[in-house]
């Protein structure tokens, strides 16, 4: 009976220091995401991630993180010109690119193997529209890409996930996480609220 009451305090005092022991540390994550817009938006996208962030306490992290969200505006499409008989050519529809540059914390509510968390954070956004303007002539159709930077926004965002440790300071971790931002670009025919959710997932190294 003693050597199981040892074994207890034992193993519980061991959790303790687990759970501790990632105070003052950081942690680098990359991730990336399936990206679904709560507007209607037809298109693929594509979502990375990247933060790293310092452990305030065994339960607290604030960090600072960098995201890329690509789609596609306006679907393609086909048009036809004639002249010394028909053509058929395709125009791209434009590429809206959003780059990320913000602030979040995260709590944990308990620093383990498994650990729940919640998120909030805000940020500045920078948005990159890519389109085409196209003139023709009696030899054919040509296009002229125009790339554009256009106003920076400010945005929210806010989630749960969980971390799950696999070996020292490695861990995976997954998160739903609900953007939302006013953008004021003429050029993305938006000029009111976005917001976009995501299912991310990544890899975390603690040193």
């Amino acid at each position: 009976m003693r050597k199981l009451i040892f074994l207890i305090c034992f193993l519980g005092l061991f959790r303790s220091v687990q759970a501790q022991e990632f105070k003052g540390r950081f942690m680098l994550t990359a991730k990336t995401a399936y990206a679904h817009f709560l507007e209607d938006y037809p298109a693929k996208n594509t979502y990375f991630g990247s933060e790293i962030s310092y452990f305030l306490d065994r339960q607290l992290l604030f960090g600072m993180n960098f995201d890329y969200l690509e789609y596609q505006e306006h679907a393609t499409t086909m048009f036809e010109i004639e002249y010394s008989g028909s053509l058929s050519r395709y125009i791209q529809g434009n590429t809206v690119r959003w780059y990320t540059l913000g602030l979040f914390s995260k709590l944990f509510f308990d620093v383990r193997r498994f650990t729940p968390f919640v998120k909030m954070g805000f940020g500045l956004y920078f948005p990159q529209t890519i389109y085409y303007d196209y003139f023709t002539s009696p030899q054919g159709i040509y296009l002229v890409k125009n790339d554009i930077f256009g106003k920076t926004c400010v945005g929210m965002n806010f989630g749960a996930g969980f971390q799950y440790r696999l070996w020292k300071g490695f861990c995976l971790q997954t998160e739903g996480l609900v953007t939302t931002l006013t953008d004021r670009n003429k050029e993305s025919n938006l000029n009111r609220n976005f917001t976009y959710a995501n299912l991310n997932a990544g890899l975390s190294i603690i040193f």
